[in-house]
């Protein structure tokens, strides 16, 4: 797998510290940024095409639910995992769901079920954004060879 960056935002500082120090030792190849404050957060996204970002639901300024609706506008097909502590409620999962989050996790989480959830979602946007190379890159030679082709015509006097 490739490097891949992840953005984890969440207003506790504590639980910040413990993905920066534990999430890459539990992936290979993860480059863990941090971010307390939501608003904040949005300023990096617009900056950086993240692999995948984590947003706790409950927060100051801008809850989860509001980040999420505002990567979808900018972001759309970046997977964001949406945490939630003890309060989470089932109506949270379905309305963060519905908003496009990729997975909905409770705090205290199962770190092994949040890796595999992580790298399954980062696995799948890493595959689309090469399909999306791909796709431009195939683009590109029909332009080159449909010019060949008038090119041709031309010295041929067609």
């Amino acid at each position: 797998m490739l490097t891949a960056h992840v953005l984890v935002v969440d207003d506790d500082v504590v639980l910040l510290q413990a993905f920066e120090k534990y999430l890459p030792r539990l992936a290979d190849n993860l480059i863990v940024h941090t971010c307390d404050s939501s608003l904040r957060a949005l300023g990096l996204i617009d900056q950086t095409d993240f692999d995948a970002i984590v947003v706790d639901i409950k927060m100051p300024e801008l809850d989860g639910l509001g980040l999420l609706r505002q990567i979808r506008k900018t972001r759309p097909a970046t997977p964001v995992l949406v945490i939630t502590g003890y309060y989470g409620s089932y109506s949270e999962a379905l309305e963060a769901l519905r908003a496009g989050a990729t997975d909905f996790i409770h705090k205290p989480m199962e770190w092994e079920h949040f890796v595999t959830s992580l790298g399954v979602a980062i696995e799948s946007y890493k595959a689309l954004k090469e399909k999306e190379v791909q796709r431009v890159s195939l683009e590109l030679r029909v332009l080159e060879l449909e010019q060949l082709l008038r090119d041709h015509s031309h010295v041929r006097g067609n």
